[in-house]
């Protein structure tokens, strides 16, 4: 609902998220391409068809024991190379949050937090937060 009145839109998994190293770059041709668990962008001429073309502005993946290690490492390094303005990771085991937002120097800086409770504000989206116990209810 936050996102309603805005030109942002919000994608679960799957969508691809192609990263091409020219602009006019075909779909095959572009050889980084990755799928996150939820993304938000908030620039329309990056959705595609096919996918979203460039850096989404929120990108959001949830560990698994799969997954982990590229998620914390490969797509880190990626998504602050190609400019994805704030990356979360999400542990529903561990149950914390880490939120990357980049900075003036195009890296995720020290304002970078790890939550465990609490609530997390959006870098990118300053009037949007998010009660960390609201993502794993008790049972």
């Amino acid at each position: 609902m936050f996102l309603k009145d805005k030109p942002c839109r919000v994608f679960p998994a799957p969508c691809d998220v192609f990263f091409p190293r020219l602009q006019d770059q075909r779909e095959d041709d572009v050889d980084t391409v990755v799928q996150p668990d939820l993304l938000v962008v908030c620039e329309p001429e990056k959705i595609h068809e096919n996918g979203i073309w460039g850096a989404p502005d929120l990108t959001i993946e949830i560990l698994s024991p799969s997954t982990s290690r590229k998620d914390l490492n490969e797509k880190f390094r990626l998504y602050e190379r190609e400019g994805v303005r704030e990356y979360w990771v999400i542990d529903p085991v561990g149950r914390w949050l880490q939120q990357y937002v980049r900075g003036d120097d195009g890296l995720y800086g020290p304002q970078n937090l790890l939550v465990r409770t609490g609530i997390v504000t959006s870098g990118v989206f300053p009037d949007w937060s998010l009660d960390i116990a609201s993502l794993w209810p008790e049972h």
